[in-house]
């Protein structure tokens, strides 16, 4: 069907495997310094989950003033963590707090296994509500987004089983994936693209159900904790602190940032042209989607393209969101082996599904080129829709 009828294994093989090793020494070197009871970079096991733990807390205090400011959230954190003044921030909505608040219930550790656990469980489920096979189970739980998020403490692996069932069961149940994409606005960066495409394709019922979700969700916090989370999450403005971080922002965490933003500040040092760069890239991503979802029959190529275009339409994202990506490399993978790979589509795969793992040495290095990688990704998918168009792929 593609260009290339030859196609072979083991290249895909052999990126597993680089993968799976480097993402086993990803975390011993990220944990090491835990073993020995100490902290590493300023924080404990668990890493960013600290954050949302200590501000769910607050929250059952209703200290929801001390949430939205790191200067204050950083006081309630244990003492040999507030000494490293080390980055303390909580930026989430205040729909997070109500989702997470059965965690104040529970010590740090015991939370942070549970929240894991959950994850983790989501994670699965949602390729199992698509195909139910052992093998994408087990490249999920192989993925270094996988061993990213349980390392770090981070929602990606959560918020992509929320991405990905919603756009799973666009068809069979709108209903469902629309209260799924409500659920998705603890991230919103990560739905920006969700009632582009929704729109475009015609899925009114979901779109609906999404708008309808996502108002529930809003009177729930509010029934929950009253206005007064939501005036200090607007008085704090945590995306004053996100385009901060992105526009004047140093240290590693820079190179976590695969954004077409962040490529072009950290190469020439010109925000104005990072901006622009990133203007370009959204409006590009966002014509991505909506030719898709106006022109395919294929459900996979339509999801494929939303989740990939995602990752460039955002100048804020980091490494472990980008764990709905596996999902678009299985099912890439699967159908290139069945009906043939474009040429070098192989290789692109096999950097993708490890890039998260590589990108901040890469980039430390002084080539933080990985939007390239995800542009070429998604070029090759909307191809992939241009030649099947009229065929169900």
């Amino acid at each position: 069907m593609f260009l290339q009828a030859k196609t072979s294994k083991f290249i895909l093989i052999v990126g597993l495997f680089v993968g799976f090793l480097g993402s086993l020494k990803f975390l011993y070197i990220d944990n090491k310094d835990f073993l020995n009871g100490d902290l590493s970079r300023g924080q404990i096991v668990g890493r960013d989950f600290l954050h949302s733990w200590t501000a769910v807390k607050l929250a059952s205090e209703g200290k929801y003033d001390d949430i939205y400011n790191p200067e204050l959230l950083i006081s309630h954190s244990p003492d040999d963590v507030k000494k490293t003044g080390v980055a303390f921030n909580f930026a989430y909505p205040p729909q997070t707090l109500a989702l997470l608040l059965p965690l104040s219930n529970f010590n740090y550790i015991t939370s942070l296994i549970i929240w894991g656990c959950f994850s983790i469980l989501c994670y699965i489920s949602s390729s199992i509500i698509f195909e139910k096979k052992v093998s994408n189970i087990a490249l999920l739980l192989i993925a270094p987004t996988t061993f990213l998020n349980i390392s770090m403490g981070q929602n990606g692996l959560f918020t992509a089983a929320l991405l990905i069932s919603g756009l799973i069961l666009l068809e069979s149940k709108p209903r469902l994936s629309g209260i799924l994409f409500g659920i998705l606005t603890i991230k919103p960066h990560l739905g920006i693209l969700i009632p582009v495409a929704l729109i475009a394709g015609g899925y009114k019922k979901s779109f609906l159900w999404a708008m309808i979700s996502t108002i529930c969700f809003f009177v729930i916090s509010l029934i929950v904790f009253g206005s007064g989370v939501w005036e200090a999450w607007f008085n704090n403005a945590p995306w004053v602190y996100a385009k901060n971080f992105i526009e004047n922002g140093t240290g590693f965490a820079l190179f976590m940032q695969p954004s077409p933003f962040m490529t072009i500040r950290l190469l020439f040092n010109n925000t104005e042209l990072a901006w622009l760069t990133q203007i370009i890239s959204a409006i590009l991503s966002s014509g991505c989607v909506i030719y898709t979802f106006k022109k395919s029959h294929s459900l996979e190529l339509k999801a494929s393209v939303l989740i990939t275009a995602t990752y460039l339409v955002s100048p804020y994202i980091h490494s472990y969101d980008m764990a709905a990506l596996n999902f678009v490399m299985i099912w890439q993978a699967r159908k290139g082996l069945e009906n043939g790979f474009i040429y070098g589509e192989q290789t692109l795969l096999v950097v993708a599904w490890v890039m998260p793992l590589i990108m901040m040495s890469i980039g430390y290095l002084g080539f933080p080129i990985f939007p390239l990688i995800t542009l070429l990704m998604l070029s090759v998918l909307v191809y992939k829709v241009n030649i099947t168009k009229n065929d169900k792929l």
